[in-house]
């Protein structure tokens, strides 16, 4: 075959040697493929704000250190709500029961309730540290549970946290054991909670289950449950799809063959070198079918198209022809992904080195399985099957070169508006926006934030940086300060700390004076009433969450209805600025601090790996085309579907999120597949023809391949609009909007260019 002279000896040797050796080429993949299946089983899950942070991160070495010291941050919650109040009778007991039930659960340390908060008062000269409503209690009268409501009211600590504003709603909070780096089950945990809300609903209470422990866990289900009932249907909409354009089940089956084995080596490698689940890398198996589908397309597509009658060398043929662009885009959507490790995200490095690697074994077992499969269970008819489009090229080529100015002025006024829109997207992420309006998740948070307020925030960590100096009165005293400035703010509803015990106790101290309600005058003062209160086994358990042991750190429990990524970061910087000016020195941690500082990680991922990665591509076409025009030339069309993208994000009034990181990341990667297939026929047939006819033969080459490729995915990525999981929603959409416009500029926006600048060049000459 004459094609072949021109070929480098490592490519040629790699071709001859799949058609020469096909049987062991297909068993090879076959048992690699098992062989690795074997890993899958240890393939394990993590899920939680922490989990995308480095273990060297100072943010992530900060939480550690707060759980150590104070525990109690995750939480699973009960609500329950009685639209006609909480204080009665067979309420109270109710929560009662709840408690008892909680404090039994699996991995929940310790409960706090309205029943069980410790009431700190003085009978004569005794002092008394008891349960609000302590189960020895046998008078339940209206008048008794009216008095104690009363007395629970008048405690700042309580409003807002443990109960509504109108005493109709309460929560019941599980403070679950320290992970200090090691798994829980939260499935287990709420499957607890579940039965004990089935168990104690009823028509008068009506009772919910949330928290950080359930926000964590539907997270996790939703994306497993997504990839369980929507990865079949995508898989479904494909085998559909390439059966109807190659009319060969045998040509499904292959195509089939290629995706199972891809993530079945993908995933059962990277979970022996230790990868795990989050919610971010559950799409890498959409990642890889998306590359599978390019690959094994642009081959078959070529074969089908080719003119050779001879059935072996068509096949040949096509592995010939797409050899140099195929290992050029695998080269450069590895690039794409691996550029995600410049983020300082766990997760997203994750998902990058790992699709990465994937990529590479996508194209490995494309090239490994085709040929053998075609060659040893022949196709019989595949010429009847041809895939005839030529007519059709013809007429798109002398559109584009009749109307080049036209597409080009269009495109520019497009990429102007898209410029402009695309500098008003602002980045933000809510973890409750992750779920359609009407998920019952979702509905709950409304529910109880505009019953409660918030039920969650940031932890601060005050340093008074000395032992013992964090019960002295002066430093307190600014603490008390910090405080309640804070609780100015609207989005404010309760800041928790070791203060209004120190206070209600001085109060007791003094023969119950309201006057006394104030910071202890001594550190001497505030040490006996830490003693006396730590003679009481539960009380003891709430200073040690508070207070560090040597009485140095102080916490500080900020609840708000700040659920939003970059308000609670604008929070955050006030606060902070705010406490400098007092002398505090403060650190925020806790579970909502790592949730809203992964914002930063977010922007800085999604600015970084973009540049890197259109920077690193480029200069691969570059290399590989041996062209320094077609590597510049090859942005365009890659980076407008881009700006397309997040003038949708904007005009819908959305925002960049880490799905929108994924989005351009996978986009990009895909994309500029179709381009260097149409820019590798463009190098070969230039100077050859006249630039119509040239047209001509780069789309007869290329372009089944290109639009085969692109509809497949779009119509693929597309069925996870179905989801009701936003994250997904947003990543079929933005997706396919962004190939089906990728697709459009390689097919007008590229050749007018092309077109534009061969004029010119005549016109010079």
């Amino acid at each position: 075959m004459e094609e072949l002279k021109g070929y480098h000896t490592p490519m040629t040797k790699f071709v001859n040697t799949i058609f020469k050796y096909p049987k062991i080429m297909l068993l090879s993949v076959i048992t690699f493929t098992l062989l690795s299946s074997m890993g899958l089983s240890r393939i394990e899950s993590k899920f939680g704000p922490e989990v995308w942070y480095k273990e060297s991160d100072p943010l992530l070495k900060n939480y550690h250190y707060f759980e150590k010291e104070f525990g109690k941050d995750e939480t699973i919650i009960i609500s329950l709500y009685n639209k006609k109040g909480i204080f009665n009778k067979a309420t109270i007991e109710k929560i009662e029961a709840i408690t008892d039930d909680l404090s039994l659960t699996d991995k929940v340390e310790s409960v706090s309730s309205i029943t069980n908060f410790n009431w700190i008062r003085s009978i004569e000269d005794e002092i008394i540290i008891a349960p609000m409503f302590d189960n020895e209690e046998q008078e339940r009268s209206e008048a008794f549970i009216q008095e104690k409501a009363d007395i629970l009211m008048g405690h700042e600590e309580v409003i807002n946290s443990l109960v509504s504003k109108d005493r109709t709603l309460t929560f019941i909070i599980g403070y679950l054991q320290p992970r200090l780096g090691t798994n829980i089950n939260f499935k287990k945990i709420l499957k607890s909670t579940d039965a004990i809300s089935e168990k104690y609903s009823d028509e008068d209470n009506e009772i919910k289950v949330t928290g950080t422990v359930h926000l964590n866990h539907t997270v996790k289900e939703t994306s497993s449950n997504d990839l369980k009932t929507i990865m079949p249907i995508l898989l479904g909409i494909i085998v559909l799809l390439m059966y109807f354009i190659f009319r060969s089940i045998k040509i499904v089956l292959v195509a089939f063959l290629i995706l199972v084995s891809t993530n079945v080596v993908t995933f059962g490698i990277a979970s022996l070198l230790g990868f795990k689940f989050t919610n971010l890398t559950f799409t890498i198996p959409i990642i890889l079918l998306g590359i599978c589908i390019a690959d094994t397309v642009h081959l078959l597509s070529t074969i089908y198209s080719s003119k050779n009658p001879d059935y072996v060398e068509a096949i040949r043929e096509s592995y010939f022809k797409n050899f140099k662009p195929t290992i050029l885009t695998t080269l450069t959507t590895t690039i794409g992904f691996v550029s995600l490790s410049t983020s300082n995200s766990v997760p997203i490095i994750e998902m990058g080195l790992v699709s990465g690697f994937g990529v590479i074994i996508a194209w490995l077992f494309s090239y490994s399985i085709i040929a053998p499969c075609l060659l040893l269970f022949p196709i019989g008819n595949f010429k009847r099957t041809e895939i005839k489009t030529e007519k059709y090229w013809m007429k798109l080529a002398s559109f584009i070169e009749s109307h080049r100015k036209v597409i080009l002025i269009f495109f520019a006024c497009f990429l102007t508006l898209s410029i402009y829109l695309s500098t008003k997207v602002t980045v933000d992420f809510n973890p409750y926006e992750q779920f359609s309006e009407d998920s019952q998740i979702r509905r709950d948070n409304n529910f109880i934030t505009s019953k409660l307020g918030g039920y969650s925030g940031p932890e601060m960590v005050i340093d008074s940086g000395k032992e013992g100096g964090a019960i002295s009165p002066d430093f307190m005293k600014k603490v008390e300060s910090f405080s309640e400035w804070m609780k100015d703010f609207n989005e404010v509803n309760n800041v928790s700390s070791i203060l209004s015990t120190l206070k209600q106790t001085n109060k007791v101290f003094h023969a119950s004076k309201d006057s006394e309600y104030i910071i202890p005058k001594t550190r001497r003062h505030a040490a006996e009433y830490l003693f006396v209160l730590e003679m009481d086994p539960v009380q003891g358990e709430q200073i040690r969450s508070k207070l560090s042991k040597d009485r140095r750190f102080l916490r500080l429990t900020v609840l708000w209805t700040v659920f939003n990524s970059k308000r609670g970061l604008e929070l955050v910087d006030v606060f902070e600025k705010k406490a400098k000016e007092l002398g505090l020195k403060i650190e925020f941690t806790g579970k909502s601090a790592l949730s809203i500082k992964m914002l930063d990680y977010i922007f800085n991922t999604f600015i970084t790996s973009i540049l890197f990665s259109i920077v690193i591509i480029t200069i691969t076409i570059v290399i590989g085309l041996k062209s320094i025009k077609l590597g510049l030339l090859s942005i365009i069309p890659n980076v407008v579907p881009l700006l397309l993208s997040s003038t949708w994000i904007y005009l819908n009034g959305l925002n960049i999120d880490f799905s929108s990181v994924i989005v351009f990341t996978i986009s990009l990667g895909i994309a500029v597949d179709d381009t260097i297939h149409f820019l590798v026929a463009y190098k070969e047939n230039d100077g050859k023809y006249s630039f119509k006819e040239m047209l001509e033969k780069i789309f007869q080459k290329a372009g089944n391949g290109i639009v085969i490729t692109t509809l497949l995915l779009v119509v693929g990525f597309y069925s996870l609009t179905l989801s009701d999981y936003i994250i997904n929603y947003k990543l079929g959409f933005l997706t396919s909007l962004v190939l089906f416009a990728a697709l459009v500029c390689d097919l007008l926006l590229l050749p007018a260019f092309l077109a534009f600048i061969t004029k010119l060049s005549i016109n010079k000459e």
